[in-house]
C-alpha cells in the first residue's frame, strides 16, 4: 500500500482513473459541444427577442411630443449619446445582460470543447488508442460503462 494513498486531505475520488477509448472521449466532447451551441444559440435568441420587445415596449419618454421631436432629431444618427427623459425597462435590460452572459459561457464551453476535440485528435494521429481518465473527466463527459476499455 502506497503511504500515499493514506492521505486524508484527498477525497478517495480524486484517485480514481480508467482507461477509456479516445473514440469514446470524442464523442462525449462532440456531444457536449453541441448541446453548448444549442444553448448558445438559444441565450443568443433570447437577447433578441428581449432587444425586440425592449424597443417595441420597454422605453417610455417622459417628455413632450415637442421635446420628443428634437430628441428625434438630436440623436437619431448618435444613439450612444445617453439623453435624458427615457427611461428603460429595467426587467427587460437584465433579460439582455443575462442572455448575454449566458450566451457567452456557453460559446467558453464550445471553446472550449473544441481545443479538447483537437488534442484528442492529436493523441488519436500518434496512434493512441485510449488515455487514463480520472473521475473529474468522467463526470465532465459523462462517460458511459462502454466507453471504458
Amino acid at each position: 500500500m502506497n503511504p500515499a494513498d493514506n492521505n486524508t486531505e484527498t477525497p478517495q475520488r480524486q484517485r480514481w482513473g480508467v482507461d477509456v477509448r479516445i473514440s469514446a472521449l470524442l464523442r462525449a466532447a462532440t456531444r457536449k459541444e453541441g448541446y453548448h451551441r444549442e444553448r448558445r444559440e438559444e441565450w443568443k435568441q433570447r437577447r433578441e427577442d428581449a432587444v425586440a420587445r425592449l424597443r417595441s415596449e420597454g422605453i417610455k419618454f417622459n417628455i413632450s411630443e415637442e421635446e420628443f421631436e428634437k430628441l428625434v432629431a438630436t440623436y437619431a444618427s448618435n444613439y450612444r449619446n445617453q439623453p435624458g427623459g427615457i427611461t428603460l425597462d429595467q426587467t427587460i435590460v437584465q433579460e439582455i445582460q443575462e442572455a448575454e452572459r449566458k450566451a457567452k459561457e456557453h460559446a467558453n464551453h464550445v471553446d472550449e470543447l473544441l481545443l479538447w476535440q483537437g488534442t484528442l485528435r492529436l493523441f488519436e494521429s500518434a496512434g493512441r488508442t485510449h488515455l487514463p481518465v480520472d473521475h473529474e473527466a468522467c463526470v465532465y463527459f459523462r462517460l458511459r460503462p462502454d466507453d471504458v476499455v
